[in-house]
């Protein structure tokens, strides 16, 4: 059943009743996934400036510096 493109195939009632033996399953699966979420934060020090970095479960997700500068006293 080749077509060329842009010919659409019309679906006769042969064609519905090639199907009629078929069995139709539904499954309905639901997935709930309730993960903790651990979240750390971390100040350190790079080159002077404090840099931020926030972890969650491990892997660190966002980095940002901190505006102020710390003088070693």
């Amino acid at each position: 059943m080749a077509r060329k493109q842009g010919e659409v195939e019309a679906i006769t009632q042969k064609d519905m009743d090639e199907f009629k033996g078929d069995e139709v399953v539904k499954k309905e699966v639901r997935v709930e996934v309730k993960e903790e979420v651990k979240k750390t934060s971390v100040i350190t020090m790079r080159g002077g400036r404090p840099v931020k970095r926030v972890f969650e479960n491990g892997k660190c997700v966002r980095e940002e510096e901190t505006g102020k500068t710390v003088q070693a006293v």
